[in-house]
């Protein structure tokens, strides 16, 4: 359609995208999508202004994952929460270029993350 400019195109610091491609195959039993976030996103911001107490919860939630669970982006909180599923993110960064992370999880439990940039 000419003249159309998605919301993530408009508004990319304030909006997620999510997109499934299991919707869009007709693969019902499928849960394969995708979520992208601006890197320099209003979420990460939103999370950093957060009160002490629940910063606090917040890195006793993320303690394993990092040494430092502030600094942890948005999008990747997401793929963490997705636990006992498969999940891919893409980070969007201001020059266009991409990051993304597979992350599926084991038969012992325990998560496997790949990442690659594009």
């Amino acid at each position: 359609m000419k003249g159309f400019r998605s919301l993530l195109g408009a508004l990319p610091r304030n909006t997620i995208g999510v997109y499934s491609f299991s919707k869009y195959f007709g693969c019902t039993g499928w849960r394969l999508g995708v979520i992208a976030v601006h890197e320099d996103n209003i979420l990460d911001k939103m999370i950093a202004k957060l009160p002490e107490e629940t910063l606090k919860a917040l890195d006793r939630r993320y303690a394993t994952l990092t040494l430092k669970p502030r600094s942890l982006k948005f999008i990747d909180r997401i793929v963490v929460s997705n636990s006992g599923s498969a999940s891919m993110s893409a980070r969007i960064s201001s020059n266009g270029s991409r990051r993304t992370s597979i992350r599926s999880t084991s038969s012992s439990g325990w998560p496997r993350t790949t990442a690659s940039s594009c």
